[in-house]
């Protein structure tokens, strides 16, 4: 099985997904190949305008797949597509051209199943499996919370740091945390450092979990998400959470709890009520599932391909 992902993406969280499936799969020959961004680089890329010889193709993103398609890059030997689609990036009829090529697909949230739906793509090709987490988080120890909330994310601006700011300085008797990469040069950065009751931490996974645990409530103030997989993380560890209404939120967040869920670019007044009510309920009690940890994650998907594999047969 190829699986495919963008090169000099490793450590994002679609290739750290690759690393996990590669190390938890049992399918022989499995293998990482990293689609490459220009013309230039496809013409030295081993000397060949196709994807290596596989029966499998898993495209970690609906873009890869596209960009496979169109340039002719699929092995006619390949027997089986998939592509995992974290969250639409513009509209579905983008997508039109990955049917009659695709054999399933993996979607990461609710909403995306139904556009794939509105797009004519059948209900039996769509399987919903929500980005997957480290299984540490399966075993990791109970953590007395030290500190009010917790905001885990890399800096992009569609993850809002302009909210978070202003959320941070209109909550001064609270104290925040942010986990996160990219942020230091950033023109947010120095504002937040400014507030008392704020602490950055570079994300680094060692001891990540412990620290994410010393908090009452993660908070989301993004405007677009597939997850995010902190929000999974956090829901398993059991944090309550607060999260604007994107990605895997009206999946994940326990139907007793959809009061935290969020308008898009909410108002700094709507967010500070919303996070003194989270900081005021019991903890969450949320139903793990086997497929939110990776090996559970890659054991289904095998048994999709394994089904997959059946119906060809007995076609």
């Amino acid at each position: 099985m190829n699986i495919v992902q963008t090169r000099g993406y490793g450590s994002w969280v679609l290739g750290v997904l690759a690393t996990e499936i590669m190390s938890h799969a049992s399918i022989s020959k499995c293998k990482i190949v990293d689609i490459p961004f220009s013309y230039r680089e496809v013409r030295s890329w081993n000397g060949f305008l196709r994807l290596p010889h596989s029966e499998i193709n898993l495209f970690l993103h609906h873009n890869l797949a596209l960009k496979a398609i169109r340039k002719g890059w699929l092995s006619d030997s390949t027997q089986i597509n998939i592509v995992y689609i974290t969250h639409l990036t513009g509209p579905v009829s983008e997508l039109a051209d990955l049917k009659g090529h695709i054999s399933f697909y993996l979607v990461n949230n609710s909403s995306t199943v139904e556009s794939l739906n509105k797009l004519g793509i059948k209900k039996d090709k769509v399987t919903l499996l929500h980005n997957p987490i480290h299984e540490d988080f399966m075993f990791s120890h109970k953590v007395i919370p030290e500190r009010d909330v917790v905001f885990v994310c890399n800096y992009y601006k569609r993850k809002r740091p302009d909210l978070i700011l202003s959320t941070v300085q209109a909550m001064p008797d609270l104290t925040f945390s942010l986990i996160g990469k990219g942020w230091r040069k950033q023109p947010e950065f120095e504002p937040l450092l400014r507030c008392g009751n704020f602490t950055y931490n570079e994300f680094r996974f060692d001891g990540y979990i412990d620290q994410l645990k010393k908090h009452r409530v993660f908070c989301s103030l993004s405007d677009l998400e597939g997850g995010p997989v902190p929000l999974l993380e956090s829901l398993v560890s059991g944090l309550n959470v607060v999260c604007t209404d994107t990605g895997s939120a009206r999946d994940l967040i326990p139907s007793d709890r959809t009061s935290n869920i969020l308008p898009i670019n909410p108002k700094t007044d709507l967010i500070s009520s919303t996070i003194r009510a989270a900081l005021n309920q019991v903890a969450t009690t949320f139903q793990q599932e086997h497929h939110y940890f990776y090996p559970g994650f890659t054991e289904y998907l095998e048994h999709l391909i394994s089904d997959e594999i059946s119906k060809r047969k007995n076609s």
